[in-house]
C-alpha cells in the first residue's frame, strides 16, 4: 500500500486575501481631491482642472517591455495631471490578482513621485446583467466585478493618488444584442459598487464613475 502523502504547510486557513496588505507608501503627499457641487476641489476649496490620458492595460503594457516610470514620465510631458489605467478581466485573472497588484502599485508610486493622479478602470464593455459581452476580453461576472473593487478599495484605503474609479468602462446592450436591462437593475449594481468602495475607503478616492 501507497504511503498516504503528508498535506503541504501554508494551506488554505493561512491564506490573505489580496489587497490585505494596504499600499501606504506617500499616501498622502498629493492633495486630497474632493468634490464641491460640480467641480473637484484641493483642500483650500481652489477648483481643479484635470486634464487625462488614458494608458494601455498595465498587463499587456509589461508583457511588451514598456512598464515602466519611463512610461508615466511621457505622459506628464503630454501635459496629463491624471492617467487612467484600464484593468481588463481578462488579464486580471490570467495574471492573477495577487500579481497583477504588484504592478498597480508601481504605477501608484510612479504617479505620486510625478505629482500625477490615477483613475482605476474596470475595462469591461458588454452587459452584466445578462452576462453578454463584446468580446472574451471583456467578460466577466458581477461577482468578480463586485470583488475586483473591494480588493482595489482595501489595497489603496486612504492614499490620495488613487483619486477616481471608473466602476465599468462601458455598460451597453448593443443594439439589443448583449440583451436589455433595466435601468433600476443597473443602478442597483452600481450602489452595491460604491458601497463597497466606500466602506473599506472612507477617506480614499474622491470621484466614483459609472
Amino acid at each position: 500500500m501507497p504511503p498516504t502523502p503528508q498535506r503541504q504547510l501554508g494551506a488554505w486557513w493561512s491564506e490573505r486575501a489580496p489587497g490585505a496588505q494596504v499600499y501606504r507608501t506617500n499616501a498622502t503627499k498629493l492633495p486630497l481631491i474632493s468634490v464641491k457641487g460640480n467641480k473637484f476641489v484641493d483642500p483650500q476649496g481652489n477648483a481643479i482642472l484635470f486634464r487625462g490620458l488614458s494608458i494601455s492595460d498595465p498587463d499587456k503594457l509589461e508583457s511588451q517591455g514598456h512598464w515602466s516610470r519611463e512610461h508615466f514620465v511621457k505622459v506628464k510631458e503630454m501635459g496629463a495631471k491624471v492617467v487612467r489605467i484600464p484593468v481588463h478581466p481578462v488579464s486580471w485573472r490570467g495574471r492573477t490578482p495577487a500579481e497583477y497588484i504588484k504592478l498597480l502599485d508601481q504605477a501608484v508610486e510612479w504617479c505620486t513621485d510625478l505629482d500625477m493622479y490615477i483613475m482605476l478602470d474596470w475595462h469591461s464593455i458588454g452587459n452584466l446583467t445578462t452576462g453578454l459581452f463584446q468580446d472574451p476580453m471583456y467578460e466577466t461576472t458581477l461577482q468578480e466585478t463586485y470583488s475586483f473593487w473591494r480588493i482595489m478599495a482595501r489595497q489603496y484605503a486612504g492614499h490620495n493618488t488613487v483619486a477616481f474609479w471608473e466602476l465599468f468602462n462601458e455598460p451597453t446592450t448593443y443594439r439589443g444584442q448583449l440583451g436589455q436591462v433595466a435601468w433600476a437593475d443597473w443602478k442597483k449594481i452600481v450602489e452595491i459598487q460604491i458601497g463597497i468602495i466606500r466602506a473599506y475607503n472612507k477617506g480614499g478616492g474622491s470621484g466614483i464613475g459609472i
